[in-house]
C-alpha cells in the first residue's frame, strides 16, 4: 500500500478511478471520502484542477450529474439550501424552487410502494429488472395513479404504464455527452428517428406546455444554450467550443485545498449465512440495450452462477449442473459453472444477461447479501 501509494504521489500524470460499487457502497460516504483524502495527499486534485474520475454506468451519467439529477444538489451542484443558489434558476423558470432535498430513487420506490408518491415518470429504466427488490417495484408500479414510461421498446415495465411515450436513440438525435473527465463531446444525429419517437427534450417540453408551462425550445441547441446561461461550470460552452475534441468545464473557484473529513467508520460486517452474492457487468453484456440483439447475447453465453471448486465441492456441483439460488422473497436457478477466481464463501452471477432476474431474490440490506444454493433438480428449468 506504501508503494502504491508513493508511486502514485510522484507520478508525473495520474488518475484516481472509481465506479458504481463505490458510489452504491452502503459504506459509500466512508470510501468517497477517503478518495478524496488519498486524492488530495498524492496530487490527484489541487487547488486548479482534479483527475477524480467517477465512470457511471450510463452513457453520460457525469452529464446526469451536473444537471442536477440527484436528490440533494440544483443543476451545477448547488445547495437548494442556498437563496442565492436557487434564484438564479428561479428567475429564469418562473417559479419558486423547494429548499430541502428530494427523495433518492430508492426512497421513491418505498414511497410509491406505500401510496405516498401518486404518479412515476421513468425514463429510459427498465425498472422491474434495476430496481434492487422486484416485488417492491411492483407494488410502487400498483400503486401509482398514474406511470408513465419514456423507452426505446415496450419493455416488461412499459406494459405496466398507463402512457408510454417512443423516445428516440442515442443515434437518433443531436445532443451533447458529458464524460468522465467532464468533457463536453457533441452528439450528431445518425440518421432520422422511427416514424412517432422522439428526442427526451421535445417529450419533457410537449408534456410541460399541455401543463401550462411556456417553454419555447426549438433544438437541442436551445437547451444547451439554456444550461450555458444557468448552469455553473457551464458558461462559454456552446458548441462552436466543441469542435473538433470538446471542452471541458471548469470551477468558477478555486478548489478547496483541504482534507475531506473523514466519513463513519466502517461497520463490522458479520458473516453472512450461506454465500455472499456478487454481481455486476459482464463482457459483451452490461444492460438491457445489449440484450436487444442476438450477436453479443450469443458471446456472452449462457448466464451461470460462478462458484470457487471448494464450494461447488461442497454442493456436490459440476460445470453445467443446475443450481438454485434462494433469497428472503424468491430463487433463481441458473447453470453453475466453477473459477477459482470467486472468493470462497461466494457466488458470482452477471446481473445483466437474459434470464437472471436477481432482484426477485428481495432487497440487500445494509450489510453482505447471502443467499442458500443447492443443487437443483433436473426438471426445474435454468434461468428461472
Amino acid at each position: 500500500m506504501r508503494a502504491a501509494a508513493r508511486r502514485l504521489r510522484d507520478a508525473k500524470s495520474k488518475a484516481i478511478l472509481f465506479g458504481r460499487a463505490v458510489a452504491e457502497h452502503p459504506q459509500a460516504d466512508a470510501l468517497i471520502a477517503a478518495i478524496e483524502n488519498l486524492a488530495w495527499a498524492a496530487g490527484a486534485i489541487s487547488t486548479e484542477q482534479s483527475s477524480v474520475m467517477y465512470l457511471g454506468p450510463q452513457h453520460n451519467s457525469q452529464g446526469a450529474l451536473d444537471m442536477g439529477l440527484v436528490p440533494d444538489r440544483l443543476p451545477g451542484y448547488g445547495d437548494p439550501a442556498d437563496a442565492a443558489a436557487r434564484q438564479a434558476l428561479e428567475r429564469s423558470w418562473g417559479g419558486t424552487l423547494p429548499e430541502s432535498p428530494g427523495l433518492s430513487a430508492r426512497e421513491i420506490l418505498a414511497a410509491a410502494a406505500e401510496g405516498r408518491v401518486k404518479a412515476l415518470w421513468i425514463v429510459a429504466d427498465e425498472w422491474l429488472a434495476s430496481a434492487p427488490d422486484r416485488a417492491l417495484a411492483e407494488r410502487a408500479l400498483e400503486r401509482c395513479d398514474i406511470v408513465i414510461v419514456s423507452d426505446l421498446f415496450l419493455t416488461e415495465t412499459a406494459k405496466r404504464a398507463h402512457v408510454v411515450f417512443p423516445a428516440a436513440s442515442f443515434a437518433e438525435k443531436e445532443g451533447v455527452a458529458v464524460n468522465c473527465e467532464r468533457r463536453l463531446q457533441r452528439a450528431v444525429r445518425a440518421f432520422s428517428p422511427r416514424r412517432g419517437a422522439r428526442a427526451d427534450w421535445e417529450i419533457f417540453q410537449a408534456v410541460a406546455r399541455a401543463l401550462g408551462a411556456t417553454w419555447t425550445h426549438r433544438s437541442a441547441e436551445d437547451v444547451l444554450r439554456e444550461i450555458t446561461r444557468l448552469v455553473p461550470g457551464y458558461p462559454g460552452l456552446g458548441l462552436a467550443r466543441l469542435i473538433p475534441d470538446g471542452a471541458t468545464w471548469t470551477a468558477e473557484a478555486p478548489l478547496a485545498a483541504a482534507i475531506a473529513a473523514p466519513g463513519a467508520a466502517p461497520v463490522p460486517v458479520a458473516k453472512p449465512d450461506g454465500l455472499a452474492l456478487l454481481s455486476g457487468g459482464a463482457l459483451f453484456v452490461q444492460g438491457s440495450l445489449t440484450q436487444r440483439g442476438e450477436t453479443l447475447a450469443k458471446l456472452a453465453g449462457a448466464a451461470r452462477a460462478w462458484l470457487h471448486p471448494e464450494e461447488a465441492g461442497r454442493l456436490g456441483l459440476a460445470a453445467g449442473d443446475a443450481v438454485e439460488l434462494a433469497g428472503p422473497a424468491g430463487a433463481v436457478t441458473l447453470e453453475a459453472a466453477i473459477d477459482d477466481a470467486v472468493p470462497p464463501g461466494s457466488v458470482f452471477v452477471p446481473y445483466a444477461q437474459r434470464g437472471v432476474r436477481l432482484n426477485a431474490l428481495g432487497a440487500p440490506g445494509a450489510g453482505v447479501f447471502a443467499v442458500r444454493a443447492r443443487r437443483a433438480s433436473a426438471a426445474q428449468p435454468v434461468g428461472a
